[in-house]
């Protein structure tokens, strides 16, 4: 997403949408600035992550998005992720398991 004062112009975040019948729950996970070269890669050759960062020689890994993801290798190993998304289900399940906190008024 677009981020002003990143270096990039941009940070990753992973959204969580849990539908329940219902209502629909949203839930996002901690955000990270990727290196410049990555954000180019995506935006100018319309790459995806894991491409962008074999193209850029940051991982040898053809599995990336499926493995440590870019989080994993900006964190040196800290988060990786698998982790990175559970936060996003986490935040979701909020407002899922307790409903009576955000009741809207009509």
């Amino acid at each position: 997403m677009k981020v002003p004062h990143t270096k990039s112009g941009f940070m990753d975040v992973c959204a969580c949408v849990i539908f329940d019948g219902k209502n629909i729950h949203l839930g996002l996970s901690s955000a990270f600035e990727p290196p410049k070269k990555i954000v180019d890669l995506i935006h100018n050759k319309g790459m995806n992550m894991s491409d962008a960062c074999l193209e850029a020689g940051l991982t040898t890994n053809t599995k990336l998005g499926s493995s440590e993801g870019l989080i994993g290798i900006l964190t040196r190993g800290r988060m990786n992720r698998l982790a990175y998304t559970a936060q996003a289900v986490m935040t979701a399940l909020i407002h899922l398991e307790n409903a009576n906190l955000f009741e809207v008024d009509k």
